[in-house]
């Protein structure tokens, strides 16, 4: 269990990221998926995103943990993939695995590790702005039908939807008001409980940006539609990026219930998981096997063909590992009697 001294450092960071990728949205030609998630990738990694001027970047989270605990380290760092030839056509650069690791060298039974698959999805302009209707026009039957077969293989809600928004004060003052009453009716339904529920309290006392994200996460079972019904599911059946990060990572031990961590992944199949969001061949020749073979429930004999170049992409061209450890000690853990 990570301390609750990091929580929000952690949250200004990640939502130092989601700022950096949503403003991409904003331009005359805004950016696609691909290029959307190629920049994530870019400042999840801590050496890649010195190339950038982030508001809290990861040198500054990293002295803060440092100062409120001195035994604790978290690394970030971006793996890409190399697949056999024979699924190559499955590949895509808009989406990515994500593990999160947690090594306690002096309490090892807290360890853990686990991961999601990220599938992107962007926000569209309706006439020219971002409305409440504006949807997300690149969705796909297939696509969305292949999401819930794999979920329903790896289980845990192992598959998401990472969605890319305008944040809401880059938008029109009635849209973002709308937008933030929307989010708001959920966060007043909400206990007010343990550490991440007094600071998501907090955070609506001070009106604080994490609120207000242009990167949302949510399960792949709730296909998205607009931009409205997107923040109407924050803190209800999504979460903006910075809370997913800072939830996933204060998991605590294998099947603790995270408050606000929504359809947290189960411990039992992570191996599995972890496997296949980094891109291991056996995982995924075996995974694509049993949907080749018809095995993966929720899509049809034509959307799981593997031959058929119609199939939507689904295998990650890249992962982000967020690695937390407790060390912090010269000496050897194992060498050192507890009193």
């Amino acid at each position: 269990m990570l301390p609750v001294q990091i929580l929000r450092p952690m949250l200004r960071h990640f939502d130092a990221v989601d700022e950096e990728v949503a403003d991409r949205l904003l331009r005359v030609k805004p950016f696609d998926e691909p290029a959307l998630t190629s920049l994530l990738c870019d400042l999840m990694d801590q050496e890649q995103q010195r190339r950038y001027r982030l508001a809290f970047d990861v040198d500054r989270l990293r002295r803060k943990i440092r100062r409120v605990a001195p035994l604790l380290d978290v690394e970030i760092s971006i793996e890409t993939h190399e697949y056999p030839s024979s699924v190559e056509n499955l590949v895509t650069q808009s989406d990515l695995g994500i593990v999160f690791e947690y090594r306690d060298m002096w309490v090892p039974s807290r360890s853990w590790t686990d991961a999601y698959l990220l599938q992107a999805k962007r926000l569209f302009r309706s006439r020219g702005t971002y409305a409440l209707n504006s949807g997300f026009t690149s969705q796909n039957p297939a696509q969305h039908r292949r999401m819930t077969a794999l979920d329903e293989l790896f289980g845990s809600n192992f598959v998401k939807y990472l969605l890319y928004v305008p944040r809401p004060d880059r938008v029109a003052a009635d849209t973002a008001a709308v937008l933030r009453h929307l989010r708001d009716v959920n966060i007043q339904d909400n206990i007010f409980d343990f550490a991440l529920g007094l600071e998501l309290q907090r955070e609506a006392v001070r009106g604080g940006s994490t609120l207000d994200p242009g990167l949302l996460i949510t399960p792949a079972r709730l296909e998205p539609r607009s931009y409205s019904s997107a923040y109407g599911n924050l803190f209800n059946t999504s979460l903006p990026w910075s809370w997913f990060m800072t939830a996933s990572l204060l998991g605590g031990r294998p099947g603790t219930a995270v408050p606000f961590l929504l359809a947290e992944p189960g411990r039992d199949g992570a191996a599995r998981r972890v496997a296949f969001a980094r891109g291991d061949t056996e995982t995924v020749t075996g995974v694509v096997d049993v949907l080749a073979s018809d095995r993966g429930r929720g899509a049809s004999r034509d959307d799981i063909r593997i031959a058929d170049r119609r199939v939507p992409p689904f295998l990650p061209a890249r992962s982000i590992t967020v690695l937390a450890v407790v060390n912090g000690q010269e000496e050897d853990p194992d060498e050192i009697e507890l009193r």
